[in-house]
């Protein structure tokens, strides 16, 4: 068990692999990164858009906000896969 004062030793392994470049994005992290856009964008059209009865604006907000959260959550996991690597096995 690691004591808190050992936590931030030069070997640790965390500190290490958040130390290292970045790789490149692979095409898996850009599709998932564009498909993050692009329902991001879809749910900002839902949630902006005008008209309609009460219900109906009711369901677009809902249904908007809903795919805004998807778009940023798929975004922030794509750069997070491509910005940090595993810990190399001690």
């Amino acid at each position: 068990m690691t004591s808190a004062s050992r936590a931030n030793d030069p070997g640790d392994h965390w500190t290490e692999a958040l130390s290292r470049a970045s790789e490149p994005m692979t095409l898996a992290n850009l599709i998932m990164l564009g498909l993050g856009l692009i329902t991001l964008l879809i749910g900002a059209a839902l949630l902006f858009r005008r008209g309609g009865s009460e219900a109906g604006v009711y369901v677009r907000r809902i249904a908007g906000t809903m795919l805004g959260a998807l778009g940023v959550v798929l975004m922030i996991f794509a750069i997070g896969l491509s910005t940090i690597r595993s810990a190399p096995n001690a």
